[in-house]
């Protein structure tokens, strides 16, 4: 089987699967339009992490350790 041939039968699954679930093609890709265009969820912060919020962490101040951190750094 070629990729060309895979990736189409792939596609197909993927039509057929939307088309299983919403009425049409369009339906489907108003629902992502909504999803996507809706304003951000902001959740309160629980009591106990009351504190200021006073912007972007300054990362620059960061000790370059732990597991993230780059090699040789």
């Amino acid at each position: 089987m070629t990729t060309a041939h895979t990736e189409h039968e792939t596609a197909l699954r993927l039509l057929e699967h939307i088309l299983a679930h919403y009425e049409s093609l369009d339906a489907f890709l108003r629902q992502i339009h909504r999803e996507l265009d809706e304003p951000t969820l902001v959740l309160p912060l629980p009591a106990h992490l009351d504190c200021e919020l006073t912007g972007p962490i300054d990362m620059t101040a960061a000790p370059d350790t732990g597991r993230h951190a780059r090699a040789g750094h």
